[in-house]
């Protein structure tokens, strides 16, 4: 595996691979051996005469990173040079050797460290949006659609089972697929140069009628999706009975950048690994699934909600012939209900496309121990109503719902328009 890594590495244009050398291997191992700054020991434990244990003096660990430093070194300066890693211990050895230290970036912060990227002003996030929702639902393993690696369900789904007072042994877990696009977060344009003069350039003439406008945009994107989870249960007296768990309802978070040509998405990418949570289903207080609600709404573009209590407003989505009518009513105690109607339509003619809403209200039960007693997790469960809803998906079902109806515009302003041919003597006024 890391001879057929390096091969590819070899064989990528630009990228050259820097052997270590024998003598920054043998310092690197000095510093490890002797404990010379950057080294250090990983572990230990102190020793315990009374309970009989013993000290363990730990590992000491610091020769890789000292010697690839030293070779990186012996062929740029430090101002020279942009690390790509999140580990600490690189700037730690250029404190311990009092060399100024480089630009240190981590994997999502490298894109925007080369690039020039400027806040989008709309066009690339309906694109991203008509993109990624053509696509749903995909099975993750079977329509190839590449978010990347999901990580944390696997935490979430054992957090979610600690203290249920079952004998339930987690073995894994995984998403499955992918169900709605639930929102986008923030997007990215990069101010990148179009790969061939552009028509509004006139000392470059008229643009070739093959010549592509090249764009890249990055964009936090959620996902309604659903994955399993392999659990043992021990029976009483017999075998261990092992079966697959459905979790219906997850969320997935992706980090993604699109490449558009001539304000098409040509290819999508992962930034980095995608993190997959399971949505509560009920709340400690009737303030938290507000801003809950609040979060998932903020997803959708063209609304943006001010946390604290929700109120009643008319929202106009840009760039659409829709608008969102938020209709809050409080009952006391902390319990609401939130209507959502969605209009579609100019100010002509409009269509109610459809209504969806959320209930807050107090479960009796999340009191524990009668009248002396306190008050337990969970009091306040969500509800969520509404046709065409992928309810077990809670509040984020509601932003699924709105992006999966809005007709988002197909944008054209990313080409640019064509200029007429002139004469040279035209040109020259």
């Amino acid at each position: 595996m890391i001879a057929a890594a390096l091969g590819n590495l070899a064989n990528t244009p630009n990228v050259k691979i820097i052997e270590l050398s024998g003598r920054s291997a043998i310092e690197g191992l000095k510093d490890q051996v002797l404990l010379r700054d950057p080294a250090k020991r990983k572990g230990g434990r102190a020793p315990d005469p009374e309970k009989g244990i013993k000290g363990v003096t730990g590992i000491k660990t610091g020769a890789s990173d000292s010697a690839w430093i030293r070779d990186v070194l012996a062929l740029a300066g430090p101002d020279e040079v942009v690390i790509v890693s999140s580990d600490r211990d690189v700037s730690a050895a250029f404190e311990a050797w009092n060399k100024q230290i480089p630009e240190l970036r981590s994997l999502t912060e490298l894109r925007p460290t080369f690039f020039d990227f400027t806040v989008d002003d709309g066009h690339a996030r309906s694109a991203i949006v008509r993109y990624l929702r053509e696509r749903m639902p995909a099975q993750v393993e079977r329509d190839g659609i590449d978010i990347g690696r999901i990580v944390g369900l696997e935490a979430a789904y054992t957090a979610t089972r600690d203290g249920d007072g079952t004998s339930l042994s987690s073995y894994g877990a995984r998403v499955t697929g992918l169900v709605a696009l639930a929102g986008i977060g923030s997007v990215r344009v990069e101010a990148n140069q179009p790969s061939a003069p552009t028509p509004n350039n006139r000392r470059n003439g008229p643009a070739d009628p093959g010549t592509a406008l090249l764009e890249a945009a990055d964009a936090t994107v959620f996902f309604l999706a659903t994955g399993e989870a392999t659990v043992q249960t021990l029976l009483n007296g017999g075998d261990p009975e092992v079966e697959v768990v459905p979790i219906n309802s997850v969320l997935v978070r992706a980090q993604l950048t699109f490449q558009f040509v001539d304000g098409v998405i040509t290819s999508m990418a992962a930034d980095t690994d995608a993190t997959a949570m399971i949505l509560e289903e009920a709340f400690d207080d009737d303030e938290a699934l507000e801003e809950a609600l609040i979060e998932a709404l903020n997803t959708v573009p063209g609304i943006a909600l001010d946390s604290g209590p929700l109120e009643d407003q008319v929202i106009d989505i840009p760039g659409t012939k829709a608008h969102v009518e938020l209709s809050t009513s409080r009952f006391g105690d902390g319990q609401w209900a939130t209507e959502i109607n969605l209009w579609l339509g100019n100010d002509e003619e409009q269509e109610l496309e459809g209504t969806v809403g959320v209930e807050c209200e107090y479960d009796p039960s999340s009191w524990w121990g009668g009248r002396e007693g306190f008050q337990g997790p969970d009091a306040y469960p969500v509800s969520v109503w509404g046709s065409g809803l992928h309810d077990t998906h809670k509040v984020w079902a509601l932003s699924a719902w709105l992006i999966d109806r809005i007709d988002w515009p197909q944008f054209l302003v990313l080409t640019p328009e064509p200029v007429a041919a002139t004469t040279d003597e035209s040109a020259d006024d």
